[in-house]
């Protein structure tokens, strides 16, 4: 649900929002293989349209999946309405992984025209934390230096703490 959130919020900050008339949602490893059984269909739905996982009213899901499905379409990021073909826009590929992780997620906008808008990968690595590549989280000397053993994640205390080593650098967000 993070990551399909922050994928409609980056379009929202890109200006392309209004734009989309599809979004198609990749789900690798894990994520895909257990998908639905897992709730990771419904978590990518919910996202998309916005929801956050510590503020959606778990009692009103139902309901909610039953209006995006109903209608084959949803409401990016609460804001602008695109067609949902759920069997062609949330691919789950549970057989492959991406590089860093083996839980990775791909989400690609594309306008009428089927022109690609915006496309993001995101990694689901426990915990909650959701890492996106690219967005800088080591110290400025390691970013010198072109080091980057280690993404770091800001745990429940605040703290930055290691995760495993990594080929690129990451951030948490």
């Amino acid at each position: 649900m993070r990551a399909a959130r922050m994928f409609a919020l980056a379009l929202a900050e890109q200006g392309v929002l209004t734009s989309v008339t599809r979004v198609l949602s990749e789900m690798f490893g894990s994520l895909g293989a257990t998908g639905k059984g897992h709730g990771t269909d419904t978590a990518v739905l919910l996202g998309l349209s916005g929801y956050e996982p510590d503020t959606v009213d778990v009692d009103q899901v139902p309901a909610i999946l039953v209006g995006i499905r109903g209608s084959r379409s949803l409401l990016l990021q609460g804001a602008h309405r695109i067609a949902l073909d759920e069997e062609a826009d949330l691919m789950l590929s549970g057989l492959q992984t991406l590089a860093f992780h083996s839980n990775g997620m791909r989400f690609t906008a594309f306008d009428a025209s089927g022109s690609t808008l915006l496309e993001k990968t995101y990694y689901s690595v426990g915990g909650g934390f959701v890492l996106e590549p690219a967005r800088p989280c080591f110290s400025k000397s390691a970013r010198q230096a072109r080091t980057w053993p280690r993404a770091t994640v800001r745990n429940s205390s605040g703290d930055w703490i290691p995760t495993k080593r990594m080929k690129e650098p990451m951030s948490l967000w």
